[in-house]
């Protein structure tokens, strides 16, 4: 799978399934956005995967924290 060019926004990144997707992701070749809750693993994960992932903190629950 090449994901060169693309950025991928994983919710729930910080941990299991997710972490695993941001991962695989990063390892395509996307740019990653870590949306969660879990601050710091979340940024744990992003420096794991380097330069090309960042976190940020998103309650996916809560509408004006997703609304642009």
């Amino acid at each position: 799978m090449d994901l060169h060019g693309k950025v991928a926004v994983i919710t729930g990144a910080a941990s299991s399934i997710g972490a695993a997707t941001a991962r695989l992701f990063a390892q395509s070749g996307a740019q990653i956005v870590i949306a969660g809750v879990q601050d710091q693993r979340g940024q744990r994960l992003a420096e794991e995967l380097g330069p090309a992932a960042r976190s940020m903190h998103c309650d996916v629950s809560s509408e004006a924290q997703v609304r642009p």
